[in-house]
This record gives structure tokens, C-alpha cells and sequence, in this order.
């Protein structure tokens, strides 16, 4: 049996991760680290409630945790699998994995591996690996419940249009999950910090049903560009989401989002009834307004410009009764302040 290793030693599940996306051990080592606790390696990081957030060590890790997991005699073949996932070869792969699974169901690990083949395949953007997968099981549904967090994982690291579409095809995301920040609108939130295209990604989703969230869409406002939010205000009826703040924080930054938003129906001049109740003597409280108001907050001329042009209130007082032109004072924009107070509707 392998020798028990304390907290703070880098062979637990977390710690290799970090070791090997840092080029500090091989993948031949990592693996190495990682199949040990199938041969009963053991450390106080392996509790359950531990979380790790690299899906291929997550996968492994699951294997503690199945109620009818015995230990291996033997890993080799299970790292020969899991090499030629990583290293692309798929025929090899396909030659080998029937056999290293139907092995496995003794030892109750089978979905285990096989999701652990499916992380690999997301991570690679390898969608013939992630099809390949899928020929292994009856259940696909049950089996990516059953390794919710680690093919989650996987699937938000490099988002793939090709890969979430398959994924979701295929039941990800279908049954309740047991973390409530796995679904779709978490997979909505991704898109904005994901490298591809946004457009294929959020395409994706809406032919997943994808409902659009207040959060969602003021994150949008902030972090699109404007084709994407161009995009996206064309999926739903953004008229109805003026209890969002989402043209409120796009003035401040981007006049380009801004006027996409009025295009699609928002209303120039909404404010948030909800925040009018906050206490001016309140110095943690925020000055509440129009979009005209943040703007003008931020200093951010052209927004405040384009939002004048549109039909913006100038008079209109925030919740400690200042109006546009007095909070770009406030904040020192006098440029902006001036604009506001002499611009004739």
C-alpha cells in the first residue's frame, strides 16, 4: 500500500495540479500522483468536502468517494489510458479503453475513469475523444450527474462551442444539480470571461433555453462588446428588463452599449424605485439615479452626450436629490457638468 503523505506535501490532488500546470511535474509524474490513491495513497487533503478545481484531478478524486470502491492492485493500465487521451492518440485509445473499463467495474470505478477520459476530451477541445466517450455508456445523463463537478470543470476551463453543445445534447445540465452555481445561467456568466467567440457560445445556450438573467445582463452591459450585445439583445425582449441596471453601469463605461440598449426598447430614463428608500446620511450608501446620472458620475462625456440626444431627463434628482449636472460636479467633471446644463432638448 503507498505511504501515507501529510497536508502541505505536494502529492495531494490540489497541490499536483498546481505542480503540473506550472511545469514542476512531468504528466507522466502527475498521473503517477494522481493513480497512487487508487492504489491506496492517502492524505488529509483527500476529504471529501475538499474541493479541487482541476477536472482530471477531480475525476480521480471521485474514486474515493464511490461506495463500492476497492483498491487496485495495479494502475499501469489506467495511465496508459489517460496518456494516450493527453496525448491525442485516439485509435490507441479507443483500442485500450474497453478493456481498462470493463476491468474497472470490479473495483466500482468505471464512470470514474470514463469521466476522467471525458474532462480530457473537453480540456483538448477534442470532440471526437468527447463522441468516443459517450459510445462507453448507456447513461449519459446519470453519468455526468454522477461527475457533476469535475465535468463542469472541464467544460468552463477552455469553452468550446462544439463541446457545450454536444455536453448539453447530451443531458449536461438536465437533471438538478448539486451545487447551485453549475447550470445553465453560471454557463451564461462564463461567456464572459471565455477566449472564443462569444456569439457561438451564447448561441449555444439559447438553443438551450437559456432565460437571461438581471445579473447576467448587467454583467453583459459591462464586459461585451457591441456586436455581441447587439447579439444578445436580439434573443429576448430587453424592454421588459428595466428592472436591470444594465444601461445604468453600461453609461459609465461604453456609449457604444448604450446606445444598442435604447435601440432595443430600454427606457432612457428608469431609475431603481427599490433603492429609494436608502438613507442620504448613509456614507456607505450609493447615490442611486438615471443613466444620465452615471454617466455623468463617471465623467464619461459621450455617454452622457448620446443619452441627452436620446431623451434623457437633466432634471431628473437621484435618491439624495441631485440632479446629473451636480454629480458630475461632485465627482469633479466639470467638462461633463457643463454639457448636461446647457444642452437644449
Amino acid at each position: 500500500m503507498a505511504s501515507y503523505v501529510p497536508r502541505g506535501d505536494r502529492f495531494c490532488f490540489d497541490a499536483i495540479s498546481w505542480y503540473h500546470s506550472h511545469g514542476q511535474l512531468s504528466t507522466d509524474e502527475y498521473l503517477n500522483c494522481l493513480l497512487d490513491h487508487l492504489l491506496g495513497a492517502q492524505h488529509p487533503e483527500d476529504a471529501h468536502n475538499y474541493d479541487v478545481y482541476n477536472s482530471l484531478s477531480t475525476a480521480i478524486q471521485s474514486c474515493m468517494f464511490e461506495p463500492n470502491f476497492t483498491l487496485l492492485d495495479d494502475a499501469t493500465h489506467v495511465k496508459s489510458l489517460l496518456l494516450n487521451c493527453l496525448d491525442g492518440t485516439l485509435d490507441d485509445a479507443k483500442q485500450q479503453a474497453p478493456l481498462v473499463l470493463a476491468s474497472l467495474k470490479a473495483n466500482g470505478i468505471y464512470d470514474n475513469i470514463l469521466a476522467a477520459m471525458i474532462c480530457i476530451a473537453c480540456d483538448r477541445r477534442d470532440i471526437s475523444l468527447l463522441d468516443y466517450c459517450f459510445t462507453l455508456t448507456d447513461d449519459p445523463v446519470t453519468l455526468m450527474a454522477a461527475t457533476e463537478r469535475a465535468i463542469w470543470l472541464a467544460g468552463v476551463k477552455n469553452p468550446d462551442p462544439k463541446i457545450w453543445s454536444r455536453l448539453l445534447d447530451l443531458g449536461w445540465l438536465s437533471t438538478p444539480q448539486k451545487r447551485p452555481d453549475h447550470g445553465i445561467s453560471e454557463l451564461a456568466n462564463q461567456v464572459i470571461l471565455a477566449d472564443q467567440p462569444h456569439i457561438e457560445l451564447l448561441e449555444v445556450l439559447f438553443s438551450h433555453n437559456l432565460v437571461v438573467s438581471d445579473r447576467f445582463f448587467c454583467r453583459a452591459a459591462i464586459n461585451l462588446d457591441p456586436n455581441t450585445m447587439r447579439y444578445l439583445v436580439s434573443k429576448f425582449d430587453a424592454s421588459k428588463m428595466n428592472t436591470s441596471n444594465a444601461l445604468l453601469v453600461a453609461s459609465g463605461t461604453n456609449a457604444r452599449i448604450v446606445d444598442i440598449l435604447l435601440d432595443s426598447g430600454m427606457d432612457v430614463n428608469w431609475m431603481d424605485c427599490n433603492t429609494h428608500w436608502r438613507d442620504p446620511k448613509d456614507g456607505h450608501a450609493t447615490l442611486f439615479g438615471t443613466a444620465l446620472h452615471s454617466a455623468a458620475e463617471h465623467g464619461n462625456k459621450d455617454s452622457a452626450k448620446l443619452l441627452l440626444q436620446r431623451g434623457a431627463n437633466k432634471d431628473t434628482k437621484d435618491s439624495w436629490g441631485k440632479t446629473p449636472a451636480q454629480r458630475a460636479a461632485d465627482a469633479g467633471h466639470a467638462d461633463v457638468a457643463e454639457l448636461i446644463q446647457t444642452f437644449a432638448s
